[in-house]
């Protein structure tokens, strides 16, 4: 059995590929197999792959088929100890090391998903990697601006600040309720016995979905700020520069999916949960924002 599987979605990031890859094999050799799978790239990504780093594994979509389902396609053939789930543009910074993120999951068999501290190229964290359950209270509060106004407030953190759980400190290991796909490690037992990541979500919130599934299955997902990845973050979503109709045209729908798959997630996990006119109002919510937002 191999100690680590890394799988690596790429559509259309050649040169951030490039530099995932290239951080990759800096790294002290360990037992690995890393598996790249391409959702249809239109720009030579897989020819960069196989000129550049024979070694490693293609898989190709004949379409883009989403982000859960693309790193599905890898994760059902996975029999290392542990997978990595990786952004094609995010990146190992120099000197950090993934064997630490398995040894802490070797000493430590409750945790079935571990994430290291995720940064951006200005040297902030992406706060994604640290994130709790978004509940409605929760997702009322971040999307409304009032964890960002007052959320760091000592007194009104807990409250208000729940999204992100910023009062934590980010320089400790701790426990969270969720982490970003863009850099996580997972263990395989656990893995197999959760599930994989849920294909309704074409491209938002599956792993926001995944870490709530493992841990209802009494996984523990942790934060590990000792090892650090440069995430540069949107190359392949929403907020990258649209050039052309057909980018403007994927902006446009990836805008609509964020939106889509927040309300899959809350008809998947709180319908049982909260009354029916409860949900129809958060619901009408999320729908209005769609809106006004022209998604």
């Amino acid at each position: 059995m191999k100690r680590l599987s890394i799988v690596i979605l790429s559509f259309n990031t050649k040169d951030y590929l490039y530099k995932c890859l290239q951080s990759i094999f800096k790294q002290a050799k360990i037992d690995w197999e890393i598996v790249v799978v391409d959702n249809a790239s239109s720009d030579g990504s897989i020819e960069m792959v196989e000129r550049s780093f024979p070694q490693v594994k293609i898989i190709q979509n004949n379409k883009n088929i989403g982000f859960a389902a693309g790193n599905n396609v890898a994760l059902r053939a996975i029999e290392s100890e542990y997978v990595m789930l990786m952004n094609a543009d995010a990146e190992l910074l120099e000197g950090e090391y993934i064997e630490k993120l398995l040894k802490y999951l070797d000493e430590h068999k409750d945790i079935g998903i571990l994430t290291p501290k995720i940064v951006m190229p200005n040297g902030n964290m992406d706060k994604s990697c640290h994130r709790g359950i978004p509940t409605p209270w929760n997702g009322l509060t971040y999307f409304s601006g009032l964890e960002k106004i007052i959320g760091s407030i000592p007194g009104l953190s807990h409250m208000f600040g729940g999204y992100h759980q910023l009062w934590k400190n980010m320089d400790q290991e701790h426990e969270v309720d969720v982490c970003s796909a863009a850099a996580m490690v997972v263990r395989t037992q656990a893995m197999k016995l959760v599930g994989l990541l849920d294909e309704r979500y074409f491209f938002y919130a599956e792993d926001i979905d995944w870490c709530v599934s493992f841990k209802e299955k009494g996984w523990k997902v942790f934060y590990y700020p000792q090892v650090k990845i440069l995430h540069y973050k949107w190359k392949a979503g929403q907020k990258k520069k649209a050039k052309t109709d057909q980018e403007k045209e994927i902006q446009k729908r990836a805008k609509s999916m964020f939106f889509d798959t927040m309300e899959e997630f809350y008809r998947k996990h709180y319908a049982k949960t909260y009354p029916k006119w409860f949900m129809e109002f958060v619901l009408f919510g999320i729908r209005t924002v769609k809106k006004m937002k022209g998604a």
